[in-house]
């Protein structure tokens, strides 16, 4: 008894993410991008993130290739930008972007930090890699993120209330 993967897949629309672009250059300079929902903050001492670019991919390559990446959390009101890094396509449009630490990062994104790979995990069809953070940045505290949720975009809105978390959180 086996899960087909569109049986996987529906299944896990129904799990609301974030969504960011990686990018990163490749060692004669172009710049490569991804659309993403797989980031994951696993360690505050170091700071450490984890990301799942799928293989083979030109921002994969370009990652092994530099070593460094850059992730842009996404805003509202980015909705084109994303869907335009989802799609294969053969050049992505970096118009819209500014340099972090000489990687590219969208200037539609709430926050940004650029990354030194740490470690990389060969897993199916992906690889996992780990990337130390290195410089962040806090575009715009006041925006609202752009959220992946039953296989589409959407973006919280002002109704909204916040639930209280414990201290230090």
């Amino acid at each position: 008894m086996g899960v087909t993967r569109e049986e996987f897949r529906a299944a896990m629309r129904l799990w609301p993410t974030g969504v960011a672009i990686v990018t990163s250059t490749d060692s004669l300079g172009n710049a490569e991008g991804m659309t993403v929902n797989s980031l994951i903050s696993i360690s505050l001492e170091p700071p450490l993130v984890l990301v799942s670019l799928a293989k083979p991919s030109r921002t994969l390559a370009a990652v092994e290739d530099s070593g460094m990446f850059a992730v842009s959390i996404l805003s509202s009101g980015s909705n084109e930008l994303c869907w335009s890094f989802a799609r294969d396509s053969e050049s992505r449009e970096f118009s819209d972007f500014v340099d972090l630490e000489k990687i590219p990062i969208a200037n539609a994104s709430g926050a940004a930090f650029a990354c030194r790979v740490e470690q990389k995990f060969d897993v199916a069809d992906h690889m996992l890699i780990v990337g130390r953070v290195e410089v962040t940045a806090r575009m715009d505290n006041s925006t609202k993120p752009l959220v992946f949720y039953n296989g589409a975009l959407r973006e919280i809105g002002e109704g909204e209330s916040p639930i209280e978390l414990f201290e230090d959180w």
